[in-house]
């Protein structure tokens, strides 16, 4: 995961001294850790979010499993035979 720096730089024809080509190496692992949390934050928000999705979906299916029916009589008539 972690990009070894060998790189070097130069100013003014010369090359900038070791603990200055370390310090840019830490920065640059840095700035990598910084972009490798920041993914992993999007990917967990993601995720949280998914799983608050199908906890809702559940919570409507359950929902719906439990709806019962219910009938009224609307009007009775009686029958007299003659």
């Amino acid at each position: 995961m972690f990009v070894v720096c060998r790189t070097r730089l130069k100013l003014k024809n010369s090359t900038v001294s070791t603990e200055n080509n370390r310090i840019f190496c830490s920065v640059k692992i840095q700035e990598q850790l910084q972009d490798e949390s920041r993914k992993q934050s999007k990917e967990i928000f993601i995720v949280e979010e998914i799983s608050q999705l199908r906890d809702k979906m559940i919570a409507d299916l359950q929902k719906r499993m439990r709806q019962e029916i219910s009938k009224t009589p609307l009007f009775t008539i009686n029958w007299n035979w003659i």
